[in-house]
């Protein structure tokens, strides 16, 4: 059997390196942003008239019937609504979405914007660019720190979890609450509530007091939505 010719081996190397790289590659278009879902969805109208939806890259935003979840979506309209903007593909999710990072004419990046306005967390199970993302987080954490958005609430809830589960999945048992219990505390973020309160079961709900001062007492500051 002949080897095969040296030009044909170098032409089937290229395209086997092509190929596994390709991923590693950032691929870049402009459009026109024509609809704004929600606070990390958008549709972007490509130079052929074609509508593609683009899921924001490494961001995760309140869902609709969240708390912030209309907020995070004017946010984004009022940013990006209509404007001619440059997609950043990252690569495309299981539903068919392409995932990008979207820059707005002045160079802005959209997706940094909504994390440096408390109306989305980073998404950091997804977010992999380490330069970026690490600067999000940091955008996130000043958020935090400085109660903007989202963020005013003591104990806001991930849209990863609220999807889990619509917070079902997070209720404390009636067997974990004790009957006297008027009031729950949550040990991971420090906030107590009141038994009314949509919170009072939370996952992290495992401690239980009879009055408001017991609460206080025991370190614990009152939610800033049932104002206990």
């Amino acid at each position: 059997m002949s080897s095969l010719p040296l030009t044909k081996i170098i032409r089937w190397f290229s395209i086997t390196l092509a190929i596994v790289l390709l991923p590693a590659f950032v691929w870049a278009w402009t459009g026109k942003v024509v609809n704004v879902a929600d606070g990390d969805t958008i549709t972007v109208l490509t130079d052929t008239k074609d509508q593609v939806r683009i899921r924001l890259y490494g961001i995760d935003a309140p869902e609709s019937r969240q708390p912030f979840g209309s907020k995070s979506t004017q946010f984004v309209r009022d940013l990006a609504a209509l404007q001619t903007v440059k997609v950043d593909v990252r690569h495309t999710d299981r539903y068919g979405r392409t995932v990008a990072v979207i820059f707005l004419p002045d160079g802005t990046n959209l997706n940094e914007e909504i994390v440096r306005a408390g109306l989305a967390w980073v998404y950091t199970q997804f977010c992999k660019d380490h330069s970026m993302c690490a600067k999000w987080d940091q955008l996130q954490a000043t958020a935090k720190q400085s109660r903007i958005g989202l963020w005013h609430d003591p104990d806001p809830i991930p849209p990863w979890e609220w999807r889990r589960g619509n917070r079902g999945a997070f209720q404390q048992p009636d067997s974990a609450v004790p009957s006297w219990a008027q009031f729950s505390g949550n040990t991971s973020s420090g906030v107590f509530h009141t038994r009314s309160c949509e919170h009072f079961r939370c996952k992290n709900c495992t401690e239980f007091f009879r009055t408001r001062v017991d609460a206080i007492n025991a370190g614990f500051r009152p939610c800033g939505r049932c104002r206990p």
